[in-house]
Order: C-alpha cells, then sequence, then structure tokens
C-alpha cells in the first residue's frame, strides 16, 4: 500500500499480461465451450464469447452538397499568408492553389458525420479563416457558394436522416441494454444526445463531451457501474438498487474516451463515425472486451456511407486505386492490419470502410478478435513511448528528482518543427487532481492539438537525437516566457472547465526560432 502519490515511482517494476497472455495461459473453458478467470473468491469472469460485427451501408443525405464544394474547385489553399493559429509541423504544406488532400479527407469524413458537423463546417467556411483559421483562393466566392448550400443542409437537419434512422433501429430492438455510441465530431455528439433524448424519452442519455474531469467519471460510473467498482453484479442490496436505478442507458461518447476506460457494462457498440485508424477501431473495441460475469457475445455495428465508394468524389476513387496498386484482397475483418499499416491517416479510413463493406455480417471468435486487437499494437506505437521504455534507471532517478515547475527551452530546428509558424510555441504539462494533461499552444496561448491527443504532443515534441544544449535566456525572454506560461495556463483551466488555482504546473517548455 501507498499513502502518497510520490511514492508510486518506488514501486518495484511488474509484469502487466495482456488479453491474449491471459487467455492463452490463464483462463479455464466450461461445458459451452465459454472461457473465463477463476479467482480466488470463487467468482468467475467470463471474456466475450465473440464479437460479431454488423456493416451498415447507407446513402448519405449531404452528398450533393459536399460535391457541390469539391467541384467548385474553391477549396484550394492560399498559403501566401499563413494564419498565426494555423499549425504545419511538417515542412510538407500544400503550394499556392493546389489541393490539399488530407483537408479534403477531413473535410469528406465531416460530411459523412452528421447534418449539424456539416453545417458547422459550412458556417466556418462562410467567413474568412473560420475553417480551422485555413485561407482559400478566393474567399468571396466561396462565401456565396456557402449561402446557396446552407438552406439545403438545414433541410436535412430538419429531418430524420437515413443514418440517424439506422440508429434508431438499433436502439428500438436494443431498448432494455446499454449502448456506447463513439463518434468524433462535438457538433455530432450534440446532435445525437438532442435528438436521443427527444425520441426515447424513457431512456437516459449521457454524453461525454464537454464534461470536466469529476462530470466524466461520474457519468462513466453512472454508465459502467459495475466495471467502475461501484457495485457487485451479484448484490442486490439497497444501495445497489440505487445505483442502477440512476443508470445511464445510452452513452454518446467521444474519441476522447476511446482508450483507457472501462465500459463493459456494454456489450453494444455503435461506431457511428467510422475511426480514421484501425488503431482508432481497437482501442474503442478495447472499452467492452474485458472479463464479464457472464458469457455473452459483443455486438458492433459500423455505418459505412455510400460517399466512400462513389466514383464522384476523387477521394474515393484515388483510394481505390492506392489499394489496388497493393494487390491485396480484402477477405475478412480480422487481416485488417494488414493494410494501412504504414499509410496515412486518410488511406487507413477507406481501408476500413472498403473491409467492412465487404463484410455486412461476420462473427469473429475470440481468438481471432485478441489476435487482432493485439497487432495494432505495432502499428502506430509512438515514438515517444519507445523512448520512455528505452530511459535507464539513472536517468529515471534523474527526472524523479526534478521539482515540479521546471522549465526549458528549446528550438524548432531540434524537434524538427517547420520553422514557418509564428513562434515561440509553448509544451505544458500540468497536473489536476490525479490526472496529467499535456498542451502545446501558439504564441497567442491557443490550443494547438486537443490535450486528449497526448501521444501526438509527445512525439511533435520529442528530440531527433540527444541534445546537451543550454539555452540562456535574457530578462526581456524570461518576461515573455512568463506571459505565455499564464496564458496557456489560464486556456487550460478553461478547457477543463476548472479554476487555475486547481492546476499544478509539472514542467513547460518554449520552442523558439
Amino acid at each position: 500500500k501507498i499513502s502518497r502519490a510520490g511514492e508510486l515511482s518506488e514501486l518495484e517494476i511488474a509484469t502487466v499480461l495482456t488479453a491474449p497472455t491471459v487467455v492463452a495461459q490463464y483462463c479455464q473453458t466450461d461445458t459451452t465451450g465459454s472461457r473465463f478467470l477463476q479467482f480466488g473468491d470463487g467468482k468467475k469472469r467470463y471474456f466475450p464469447d465473440a464479437v460479431v460485427m454488423s456493416n451498415l451501408q447507407y446513402s448519405n443525405s449531404l452528398n450533393n452538397v459536399l460535391l457541390s464544394l469539391l467541384d467548385s474547385h474553391l477549396l484550394r489553399r492560399n498559403t501566401s499568408q499563413k494564419s498565426g493559429g494555423q499549425l504545419y509541423l511538417s515542412n510538407d504544406t500544400s503550394q499556392e492553389g493546389r489541393r490539399d488532400g488530407l483537408f479534403e479527407a477531413r473535410l469528406l469524413h465531416q460530411f459523412c458525420s452528421s447534418p449539424a458537423e456539416a453545417i458547422s463546417c459550412l458556417e466556418k467556411m462562410h467567413i474568412e479563416e473560420g475553417y480551422e483559421n485555413m485561407r482559400f483562393v478566393d474567399q468571396s466566392k466561396l462565401t456565396n457558394l456557402v449561402t446557396a448550400l446552407l438552406p439545403e443542409a438545414n433541410k436535412i437537419l430538419k429531418e430524420d436522416d437515413i443514418k440517424f434512422k439506422f440508429l434508431t433501429q438499433i436502439i428500438e430492438k436494443h431498448s432494455d441494454e446499454k449502448i456506447v455510441i463513439f463518434c468524433i465530431y462535438k457538433k455530432t455528439a450534440d446532435y445525437l444526445y438532442s435528438k436521443i433524448s427527444k425520441k426515447f424519452k424513457n431512456l437516459k442519455v449521457g454524453l461525454t463531451s464537454e464534461q470536466n474531469t469529476d462530470q466524466l467519471e461520474a457519468l462513466l460510473e453512472d454508465f459502467a457501474p459495475i466495471a467502475n467498482n461501484m457495485i457487485d453484479p451479484e448484490v442486490h442490496d439497497e444501495f445497489s438498487e440505487k445505483v442502477r436505478e440512476n443508470k445511464v442507458d445510452i452513452l454518446i461518447a467521444t474519441e476522447a474516451i476511446s482508450e483507457g476506460f472501462n465500459l463493459q457494462d456494454a456489450r453494444l457498440l455503435v461506431n457511428y463515425d467510422l475511426p480514421w485508424t484501425i488503431l482508432n477501431l481497437a482501442q474503442r473495441m478495447g472499452r467492452i472486451l474485458r472479463p464479464w460475469h457472464k458469457p455473452r457475445k459483443i455486438q458492433i455495428w459500423n455505418f459505412i456511407p455510400d460517399t466512400m465508394f462513389s466514383e464522384n468524389f476523387p477521394h474515393a476513387v484515388s483510394w481505390a486505386e492506392r489499394l489496388n496498386s497493393r494487390n491485396k484482397a480484402q477477405q475478412s475483418f480480422t487481416r485488417l492490419p494488414a493494410f494501412g499499416s504504414n499509410d496515412k491517416e486518410e488511406i487507413q479510413l477507406y481501408t476500413i470502410a472498403d473491409t467492412f463493406a465487404q463484410n455486412s455480417d461476420v462473427e469473429i471468435n475470440l481468438d481471432d478478435t485478441l489476435q487482432f486487437i493485439q497487432s495494432t499494437e505495432g502499428i502506430q506505437t509512438s515514438s515517444a513511448i519507445d523512448d520512455l521504455g528505452r530511459i535507464s534507471e539513472e536517468e529515471a532517478r534523474e527526472i524523479r528528482s526534478l521539482k515540479s515547475g521546471f522549465r526549458a527551452v528549446i528550438t524548432a530546428q531540434d524537434l524538427g518543427i517547420n520553422e514557418d509558424l509564428r513562434f515561440p510555441l509553448l509544451y505544458l504539462l500540468i497536473r489536476r487532481k490525479s490526472r496529467v494533461f499535456a498542451g502545446l499552444f501558439s504564441r497567442d496561448c491557443e490550443l494547438l492539438i486537443p490535450f486528449d491527443h497526448q501521444l501526438e504532443i509527445l512525439n511533435n515534441i520529442r528530440l531527433q537525437q540527444r541534445q546537451e544544449k543550454m539555452y540562456n535566456l535574457q530578462e526581456a525572454e524570461l518576461i515573455e516566457y512568463d506571459k505565455l506560461l499564464t496564458g496557456s495556463l489560464k486556456e487550460f483551466a478553461q478547457l477543463l472547465k476548472c479554476n487555475e488555482d486547481d492546476l499544478k504546473i509539472i514542467c513547460s517548455m518554449k520552442i523558439v526560432t
């Protein structure tokens, strides 16, 4: 037992067993073929017998609006003057007037998400630098086009689009079970929360977005009280029944909780938005693929828009050509890791969609499911995580000895960051209660990468090689550092919906040219 958080660093190294190892080495099999772990108190915890994957293809109501945007050629980028809020972390930026493939892929993904997210994109494009601070080659013409397209998009918003109708069918069929619905965009999450709450008044709906740490923990305990050790599934005392009565039936979850949270009180998962990468898919599945007190099958639905395969959209044709050039037949879900392990996100997205589309319904046994989950660990392993794994005991002791609040300064060149950005930038690591958050901020104290993308942030501040340089700041530079640090901390507090006094600075690093 430990009494202080600082004692955690003094604990001996322990071996963490992954699910495949546990199943292979420690599980027993009952008379029905279900595999379980036997604990000392006599209780059994069962791994899922199988995963049933249902892939629902639907006609995207916003295809015409999206096609009008793409065919207009007004989305070509104006890169002659880069906006201060826009982050190019690589030197491979689009040239003047050229199409930005990654941007268009993201836009396609947003228009396939929901009418609410599509309208949000259009409204941002209506004004200069409104969409992620981007500049387009002819903003006035783009504004006129968006003005003409918004009425059609708003009309679709007022109706129940086909995608949402599919979701309501799932909820109606499983109204007595808990469901996790994963989506990527906040506007889509809000849209679903509003429509589901109105349509299913007898069900309690929870929404993970815009929750501070305490609110999120309380919400997840209400949704998954067994997984979060609030109650024992075999106990039915007054407290347990009260917890069950306060249950959340449907959890609308954003990508921020696709990793690190236990949600296995639900056996039903809906991928309302296709994940960008295979790793994201595995992380979502991992939230409910946990041992349970009785045998069961996990059910997952994937929503696949026809936009992904339409010849009217350049990305669909481009993705298909790239996949065909690999000459790999896509035959089953369990072969997903073979495609796109080194691909860019937009290619992985198409790979996932195409594989699902070719397998409308498939049941995957436990071994194949765990093999898939395990194989994704090598797909996008963070180099920053690799660094942590290679730290020596001496280096670990040196790190532990550092006092909270220490500062560092480094150049963009040392990090390999595009030097066309407006510097300085600030990396900030803070603690709130038991959780640690990282943030990368602009010179205007604006968050450049969502703080829940921890590994992305770490990789962007990772040194390409060990540096021994020291940077001595002059008094004026120290004042600038303090100003940047104070503003970024204030922004962090607003994002976490807490007071600045609740945050403790672990360390910070100023990135200069």
